[in-house]
C-alpha cells in the first residue's frame, strides 16, 4: 500500500541526522535516517498498525512522527529527554499514537531498527529502571512497519 505523508516539515540534512546521533550516541539505522531527511515529521495516511500482546492482536494509530519540527510540538529532541526515564535504554521515540504511547526504535545491537509499542499504561514507578513488560514488537525494521500500516 503506497503511505501520503501529511503535515511533512521541511527536509533536513544529514548535518541534522548526524548531531542527533551525536547527542545519542548511537547511529541510527539507514531507513529511518532516510525517512527522517525525506520527511522530517508529519502522519502518514494510511495509519493503523497491530502488534501482538500475550497472544492477541491489538491495534493502534500513529497520530505523528517525531522529527525536527520548528514548533516543538513534535520534536523528537524534547521527547529523547522527556522519556529517557519512562522507556527502556536502547530504545529511540520515533512517533506517539493518539492515546499517549510511544512507537520506538531499537538501537540495542541484537535488535537494531526493530520497532516496538511502548504503552504508557502499564509502565514501571518512577525510579524503577524500565524494562519490556510493556513492550512489543511492531516490525524488525522502519520500511517494514510504513509498508505494514493500512487504514483498519
Amino acid at each position: 500500500m503506497k503511505i501520503t505523508m501529511i503535515g511533512a516539515q521541511k527536509p533536513i540534512s544529514k548535518a541534522q541526522i548526524n548531531s542527533l546521533e551525536k547527542l545519542i550516541g548511537k547511529l541510527l539505522p539507514e531507513d529511518y535516517s532516510a525517512f527522517l531527511i525525506r520527511y522530517n515529521c508529519g502522519y502518514p495516511e494510511p495509519n493503523i498498525f497491530s502488534y501482538l500482546y500475550n497472544g492477541k492482536r491489538y491495534q493502534s494509530d500513529i497520530a505523528g512522527l517525531l522529527g525536527f519540527d520548528n514548533e516543538d510540538e513534535d520534536n523528537i529532541i524534547d521527547y529523547i529527554e522527556n522519556y529517557k526515564n519512562r522507556i527502556p535504554s536502547g530504545l529511540l521515540p520515533i512517533a506517539y499514537d493518539s492515546s499517549g504511547n510511544l512507537v520506538c526504535i531499537s538501537l540495542n545491537p541484537n535488535t537494531f531498527g526493530s520497532i516496538y509499542f511502548w504503552d504508557h499504561e502499564n509502565e514501571y514507578d518512577d525510579g524503577v529502571t524500565p524494562g519490556y513488560r510493556n513492550v512489543y514488537l511492531i516490525a524488525h525494521s522502519f520500511d517494514e512497519f510504513l509498508s505494514g500500516l493500512r487504514t483498519s
